[in-house]
């Protein structure tokens, strides 16, 4: 014969209480994952698309910043730039500093679109390039050499481009090294 226990089988009305309810589990869950989102937007925001609502900025100063910002602290990439284009490295990195090794001959890298649209090539140094997208050479649409908020940042090129791979031919020269950021502007541009 089965006799019931005295004590409950969800425990006595203290510990009951003591337990979170499943709503106040689901409330709790809910809140964390609230705070987890809202601190990722704005760790994003650094790096984010478009305008930021500040007064007396446009979405041209705030791209500057971030070059600068990329420019300075990275991070950083290193890639060897190679002699011929067929072998060109890619260097398809989005909010990252590319250290591209040169040298006193033509050097090439490639960098890989997966929308058309308008890039944004930053430089820091003069090095001239050449952008070769298939057969053809693509002009840029705009060359900004400053005023720039930072003295890391000395050229950026907005080159309008189609999807495929697009062979950035860098001219000679006597420096080792150019640092390189590329963002994916769309619609947006560099002011003349």
């Amino acid at each position: 014969m089965n006799q019931r226990s005295s004590t409950p089988v969800f425990g006595t009305e203290g510990e009951r209480e003591a337990r979170p309810t499943a709503r106040r589990s689901l409330t709790r869950s809910w809140l964390v994952a609230a705070c987890l989102s809202f601190g990722a937007s704005l760790a994003l925001a650094a790096c984010g698309d478009g305008d930021d609502g500040v007064p007396g900025t446009s979405s041209d100063e705030e791209l500057l910043s971030e070059f600068c910002e990329h420019l300075i602290e990275g991070p950083t990439e290193t890639v060897v730039s190679s002699t011929t284009a067929a072998s060109a490295p890619n260097v398809t990195y989005h909010h990252t500093r590319l250290e591209v090794l040169l040298g006193d001959e033509p050097r090439f890298v490639r960098y890989e679109v997966d929308e058309p649209g308008d890039l944004a090539f930053a430089y820091g140094s003069d090095e001239a390039v050449l952008y070769r997208q298939g057969d053809m050479n693509v002009t840029p649409d705009n060359v900004k050499t400053g005023p720039f908020p930072c003295s890391d940042l000395r050229r950026v090129d907005v080159v309008p481009l189609a999807v495929g791979t697009v062979v950035l031919e860098i001219a000679p020269s006597s420096n080792a090294t150019t640092y390189l950021v590329v963002e994916e502007l769309g619609e947006e541009s560099v002011a003349h």
